[in-house]
């Protein structure tokens, strides 16, 4: 999923802190969505920074000068010393480092945009219209649609509350005007209002499926008990960078499992609504192993390290009722960097 963020989404929450914002970038980390950040939403994010510390500044300035009066001089006024323009510049990488949870792309305004924005313009559609000239809602709606365009991405969600812009008379929708032109690009967007709307649809009902969720509620020992099988035919990867790969057979290497047992702990999973109160979830999952690794016949290593491998669980109503642990090699491995 491709997430597109309008202006109103970042100066509603500037510091990207709310409850909300915190359940959406979880869930665009859990299930690898990719934010989608117009430069020009950025640029007006950060101008709206600006202003709010300008005026917090000056703020600041009148009380230091009216406590300073009340004192008698005995309250000196702090030397204005502030770089506004050092913290705007920081509080844009503040915001790239926030909305980067798994991936962030961003729309650079490209300069050819402006003749179709012009054109736009003339012809009064939207995001304009008779009474409004609305250039920067109009370079981000066509700096979006080109990207999509040519990135060509199945399934686009746009954020926006700018509902006199970008929506229907209701309000509900995009425009008529802005679904005809989706629809001559084959373009497959879905609108909401705000993140709260975004989070009621994919995010508020997947809570409960947590790292300390998981920890609590995996078979632990059962799935132990597929790791001395299934890690013999994994690739040994780092390993052999090292040490001599001598094989016996396809996908058969010189060492044999003596030990295995997975670290009570999730740390990265990947997460698929099938149906309401179904989800399927591809999880990466760490464990410890002892092996005997073969140099020379009959000479053997004993080494421990680490192993990694991907499941895939099937929750349904709150509960794991199926599991299967691949261990297929291509996304397998032993690492071998922190062996002894």
């Amino acid at each position: 999923m491709h997430i597109v963020l309008d202006t109103n989404v970042l100066v509603r929450d500037l510091d990207l802190n709310s409850v909300a914002m915190k359940n959406f970038l979880r869930f665009c980390r859990t299930t690898y969505s990719t934010i989608v950040l117009p430069e020009m939403v950025l640029l007006e994010a950060t101008r709206k920074y600006e202003l709010n510390l300008r005026e917090a500044i000056g703020a600041n300035r009148k009380s230091s000068l009216k406590l300073n009066k009340l004192t008698r001089g005995g309250y000196q006024v702090a030397a204005d010393d502030i770089d506004i323009m050092c913290l705007c510049q920081e509080y844009e990488s503040y915001v790239r480092s926030m909305l980067s949870s798994f991936c962030l792309e961003e729309i650079p305004i490209k300069s050819e945009l402006l003749s179709k924005v012009l054109q736009r313009w003339r012809k009064s559609e939207k995001p304009f219209s008779a009474e409004r000239d609305v250039f920067r809602d109009a370079i981000i709606w066509t700096s979006i649609v080109e990207y999509i365009s040519e990135v060509n991405r199945d399934h686009v969600v746009f954020i926006s509350d700018n509902v006199k812009d970008f929506c229907n008379t209701d309000g509900i929708d995009l425009h008529p005007d802005l679904r005809r032109e989706l629809l001559a690009k084959n373009i497959n967007m879905q609108f909401y209002r705000s993140i709260d709307d975004f989070n009621k649809e994919f995010v508020n009902h997947a809570n409960f499926i947590t790292e300390s969720w998981f920890v609590n509620n995996i078979d632990w020992a059962t799935l132990d008990s597929t790791a001395l099988v299934g890690l013999g035919n994994i690739c040994c990867g780092f390993f052999f960078e090292n040490f001599e790969r001598r094989v016996r057979g396809f996908r058969s290497y010189d060492f044999d499992v003596v030990s295995a047992e997975f670290c009570r702990e999730v740390n990265t999973y990947s997460i698929s609504r099938e149906r309401l109160g179904e989800y399927s979830v591809e999880a990466g999952l760490l464990g410890r192993c002892v092996i005997n690794y073969f140099i020379d016949q009959p000479v053997l290593i004993p080494l421990s390290t680490y192993f990694y491998t991907s499941v895939n669980f099937e929750i349904k109503n709150e509960v794991i009722c199926s599991w299967k642990v691949h261990y297929y090699p291509e996304d397998s491995g032993l690492c071998f960097w922190e062996a002894n």
